[in-house]
C-alpha cells in the first residue's frame, strides 16, 4: 500500500461532535478519517483493488488494523448511522463509489473484503507451506535395505508351528512345510512346547492354541539429508509371524531434522498425519501434531549414525548412540537428543554404554524431559570428573557391582546407602528389593531398627501367612500405616514386640479397633446433656417404646463369653449408641415408632471383654429374624464371626418365645414384606442390596 501518498492526502475535516467519519480517495485507496468531537482518532484505508487495509493511528502508528477493531465495531453489532454518521452525504457517496456498491452498509462490505483476502492469503501460505515441507521430505532418502531384517531381528520374532490344514498337522513358518503333530512317543505337541521341523531342522516354538504372533517395535534411524540438514526418523512397526512367514507393518511417525552448523535451533520436527496401520495413503507432514504422534522407548539402527550426527548439535552424542545400537538398548533416544546441552550429558552417557551400565543408561534417559532436556534422575551431572563423583559412591567394587548386575536406578539407591552408612545387602537381598521395585524411602519408617536383609526376612513371611494377596510394596505399606497408629496410639515403636509383630495382619486390625474404640468413648463423652434432653424428648413422642425394651430384655439377652447380646433400657440409650458409632440408628423416627408397635426391637452387641464400648448396633424383630447389623460408620468388622455368635443367639431367643410374641413376628414379618415392595417400587437398589446382605432369617 501507498503509505507515502496516504500521507500526502491531508484528513478531510469535520464540524460535527460526536463520533464521525470522512471519506476520501488517494489513487485508488479508499481512506476513513475517524472522528470523535472533531477530533481525529484513526485513519483507515483500504486498497479497493487488492483489498489490502492499514490503518494510522494518531502519532503515526501504522498498524493492519480491521474495521472491526478500528472504531469499536463488531460482527455481532453492526455500524448503523446512529453509532458512526458519515459528515455528509458526499462521504456516503465517495466510500460507495469507491467499494462499488449501490446500497448497504460499507462498513459490512469492508470487514467481508477483509475476510476474503484473509482467507486467499491463509490459503496460500498454507499452499507455500505444505509445498515447502514436501519439497524437503523428499529429498530424505529410502531406508536401508536390511531395515526390515533388522526389525524382525530387535522384535525377537523367531520360528514357530502353527496349526495347519488339519487338528493333527502344524506348519513351520519358516519353511512352510507341513508335518505330523507328534512327538517321538506319539504323543501329542502342546502349546509353547520346542519341536524340530523335519524339513529344515530349525527348531520351532509351537503355537497350536493361536495362528500368529504379533510383536509391535518402535525404531530409530539416523539418516544424511544434504548440506543443510540430516534426519531422525521414528518408526512404529508391527511385526508378525503365521503359518505363511513373517510379515512386517511399518509406519513413520515422526521426522526430526538435523540442522548442520545451527544458529536458532537444533532442530525442525515434523508429524505425520496418516493412520498409522494404514496401508491405502501417502503420509503427509506437518509441524503441528494433529494425529498425536509420540516418541516411545525404541531401537537404534547401527549404520549411519556418525555421519548423521556430524556438524549437528547432537554430534557429542556419536559415541553413546554408537555403543547403545551395537548393545540394542531399546531406551528413549529422543529423549537424550534433548538434553544434548545439558551439562556433561553426552560424556556421562558414553561413560554408562561403553561401561555396560546399559539399564542405568535407558533409566537416566527416561529420566529426561523431552521438552526442556531437564535431567531429574539420580546421578550428578554438573562439576563431577569420575565415575565415583558421578555415581555419588566411594566404593568402586559398588559400582562395579551395578555394572556386574545390569542396576538401575533402584540398585543405585541401595548402593549409595550402603556406602553411605556402611550397611551390607547381600545379593539375594538386592535382587529382592530391585525386583520388587524398592527403593530406599519405601523402608525409611523402619531403616534405623532393622537392616534390609532383615526386611526382606519380615515382608516375605507376611507374605507367606498374613497378606497373600498382597505385593511387597503394599506389605510395607501396611506396615507403616501399623506403626503410624502405634506411635498415635502412645505405643513404644522402639520395642522389638511392637515394631516387628509376629502376625502383623491381627495386630493391625486389632489397632485399627483400638482406635475406633478412642473415638466411638471420646465421642460419647462430647454433649452428653443435649444428647439426654433429645432422649427425654424422644419418650414422651413415642410413650411405651421403653416399656416395650424392657420386655424385650427377658428374651433377648445372651452371652457366650466372647460376645454379649444387650437390650437398651431408655431410648436415651439408643440415641448415644448410634452416635457413638455414626450410623442412624437413633437419629431416625421409624425405630422408635416400630419399638413402640413390636415390630422390630434394637439390641447391642458387646464384646465380652469390653461390654461398655459399643461395638455392633442391631435392629430384630420380635421371632428373633435380624433385619440389620451395623457396626461403626456402617462398617463390619469380623462380620463371618459375629454371624456365627448370632446363629446362636436366635436358636436361645427361640426358645423363649411365647405365643404373644409369634403374634408380634407374624404382624413385623407382614410389615416387613411391605416395607420391600415399597422399595422395589422405588428401584432404591442401594438400600435393598444393604437389607439383603443383612437380612438373617430365625430358622
Amino acid at each position: 500500500m501507498k503509505r507515502k501518498k496516504i500521507m500526502e492526502t491531508t484528513p478531510k475535516g469535520t464540524g460535527k461532535e460526536g463520533r464521525i467519519f470522512t471519506a476520501q480517495t488517494a489513487g485508488g485507496i479508499l481512506i476513513l478519517n475517524f472522528y470523535e468531537d472533531r477530533k481525529l482518532k484513526v485513519r483507515y484505508c483500504m486498497d479497493t483493488e487488492t483489498n489490502e487495509y492499514l490503518s494510522c493511528l494518531d502519532g503515526g502508528l501504522w498498524k493492519q488494523q480491521r474495521i472491526a477493531n478500528v472504531w469499536k465495531y463488531s460482527y455481532y453489532n453492526s455500524y448503523t448511522d446512529a453509532e458512526c454518521e458519515p459528515d455528509s452525504e458526499a462521504d456516503t457517496r465517495i466510500a460507495r463509489d469507491s467499494l462499488g456498491i449501490m446500497a448497504g452498509n460499507i462498513f459490512n462490505v469492508i470487514a467481508n473484503r477483509e475476510y476474503s483476502r484473509n482467507t486467499e492469503l491463509w490459503k496460500n501460505r498454507a499452499d507455500n507451506k505444505r509445498m515447502r515441507i514436501w519439497k524437503l521430505m523428499e529429498k530424505v532418502g529410502r531406508l536401508p535395505d536390511d531395515f526390515d531384517e533388522w526389525i524382525c531381528r530387535m522384535s525377537g520374532i523367531g520360528d514357530y508351528a502353527f496349526p495347519g490344514a488339519s487338528e493333527n498337522e502344524i506348519v513351520c513358518s519358516s519353511c512352510k512345510g507341513s508335518f505330523p503333530r507328534k512327538r517321538k512317543n506319539g504323543k501329542k505337541v502342546v502349546h509353547n512346547e520346542t519341536v524340530e521341523c523335519p524339513c529344515c531342522k530349525k527348531e520351532l516354538e509351537a503355537k497350536t492354541r493361536t495362528k500368529q504372533v504379533s510383536r509391535i517395535v518402535h525404531a530409530l534411524v539416523l539418516q544424511e539429508v544434504d548440506e543443510k540438514q540430516n534426519v531422525a526418523r521414528h518408526f512404529t512397526a508391527t511385526v508378525r509371524a503365521d503359518s505363511r512367514g513373517i510379515h512386517i507393518c511399518r509406519a513413520e511417525n515422526v521426522r526430526i531434522m538435523l540442522r548442520r552448523q545451527p544458529s536458532k535451533r537444533a532442530c525442525d520436527t515434523y508429524y505425520s498425519t496418516y493412520h498409522v496401520n494404514s496401508y491405502l495413503y501417502h503420509p503427509e507432514w506437518e509441524t503441528t501434531n494433529p494425529c498425536n504422534r509420540r516418541m516411545y522407548s525404541e531401537f537404534l539402527y547401527p549404520s549411519g549414525i556418525q555421519e548423521s550426527l556430524k556438524d549437528t548439535a547432537y554430534e557429542p552424542l556419536v559415541n553413546a548412540f554408537t555403543a547403545l545400537a551395537a548393545a540394542g538398548v531399546n531406551m528413549k533416544y529422543n529423549n537424550l537428543m534433548a538434553a544434548y546441552h545439558t551439562g556433561a550429558m553426552p560424556s556421562v552417557m558414553e561413560y554408562l554404554c561403553k561401561g555396560r551400565f546399559f539399564r542405568l543408561a535407558s533409566e537416566t534417559a527416561d529420566s529426561i524431559s523431552p521438552w526442556s532436556g531437564s535431567y531429574y534422575g539420580p546421578l550428578d551431572l554438573y562439576g563431577q570428573e569420575d565415575a565415583d563423583g558421578i555415581f555419588g559412591i566411594s566404593d568402586r567394587q559398588k559400582i562395579n557391582r551395578i555394572r556386574d548386575r545390569n542396576g538401575g536406578e533402584e540398585m543405585l539407591e541401595w548402593m549409595r546407602l550402603s556406602d553411605r552408612y556402611g550397611v551390607k545387602i547381600s545379593d539375594e537381598t538386592l535382587e529382592w528389593l530391585t525386583s520388587s521395585r524398592i527403593r530406599t524411602k519405601d523402608i525409611s519408617f523402619i531403616a534405623g531398627q532393622m537392616s534390609p536383609q532383615q526386611v526382606m526376612n519380615y515382608v516375605k513371611k507376611q507374605k507367606e501367612t498374613e497378606y497373600p494377596a498382597l505385593d511387597e510394596k503394599q506389605i510395607l505399606s501396611e506396615w507403616e500405616d501399623y506403626l503410624q497408629m502405634c506411635m498415635k496410639a502412645g505405643k513404644d515403636t522402639m520395642d522389638e514386640m511392637v515394631y516387628r509383630p509376629r502376625q502383623l495382619k491381627r495386630r493391625h486390625d486389632e489397632l485399627v479397633m483400638e482406635i475406633h474404640r478412642i473415638r466411638i468413648l471420646n465421642d460419647m463423652e462430647r454433649d452428653a446433656e443435649g444428647r439426654r434432653k433429645a432422649a427425654r424428648e424422644l419418650s414422651r413422642k413415642f410413650p411405651g417404646a421403653e416399656k416395650a425394651l424392657r420386655e424385650a430384655a427377658k428374651k433377648f439377652t445372651y452371652e457366650n463369653g466372647q460376645f454379649r447380646i444387650i437390650v437398651p433400657e431408655t431410648l436415651f440409650d439408643i440415641v448415644t449408641e448410634g452416635q457413638a458409632l455414626h450410623h442412624c440408628v437413633g437419629s431416625a423416627d421409624r425405630y422408635f415408632d416400630r419399638i413402640m408397635q413390636h415390630e422390630t426391637y434394637i439390641c447391642f452387641l458387646r464384646r465380652a471383654s469390653d461390654p461398655e464400648t459399643p461395638f455392633y448396633t442391631i435392629e430384630v424383630e420380635p421371632g428373633g429374624t435380624i433385619r440389620q447389623h451395623r457396626s461403626y460408620l456402617d462398617e463390619e468388622p469380623g462380620i463371618e464371626e459375629i454371624r456365627g455368635f448370632l446363629r446362636e443367639w436366635q436358636q436361645a431367643v427361640k426358645k423363649r418365645m411365647d405365643e404373644k410374641d409369634r403374634e408380634h413376628a407374624d404382624v413385623s414379618r407382614k410389615k416387613r414384606e411391605e416395607n420391600l415392595e415399597e422399595l422395589k417400587r422405588q428401584n432404591n437398589i442401594r438400600v435393598l442390596q444393604g437389607l439383603q446382605e443383612d437380612f438373617m432369617d430365625a430358622m
